[in-house]
């Protein structure tokens, strides 16, 4: 536990981060309960795209703030996502932010 913020690993399941070392591909979750703000960080260096299962919110909905394999459209605009799961393209990463 970091001081007023808690770290949660994942891999392309919840709670299941595949911590080998041959993994090409590790997500997280950043808590902030100052803020009562999460993260969600995933990241592919698969040569194929790989769909990671999102963590539920209660009350917030998950918003896409970036993704590196729209580098011309990497604007940091808040998209709101709906889905359980989000695709990470092959050697990509990506942000999202509870609101």
């Amino acid at each position: 536990m970091i001081e007023d913020e808690e770290v949660i690993l994942h891999g392309i399941k919840l709670y299941q981060p595949d911590l080998s070392y041959h993994s090409l591909s590790i997500a997280f979750q950043l808590k902030d309960i100052e803020t009562d703000t999460d993260f969600y960080i995933a990241f592919n260096s698969y040569s194929e795209q790989l769909c990671f299962e999102l963590p539920k919110l209660e009350n917030k909905s998950w918003y896409l703030l970036t993704d590196t394999s729209k580098v011309d459209s990497c604007s940091f605009e808040e998209i709101k996502w709906n889905d359980s799961s989000y695709c990470v393209l092959s050697k990509s990463s990506v942000i999202l932010i509870s609101k």
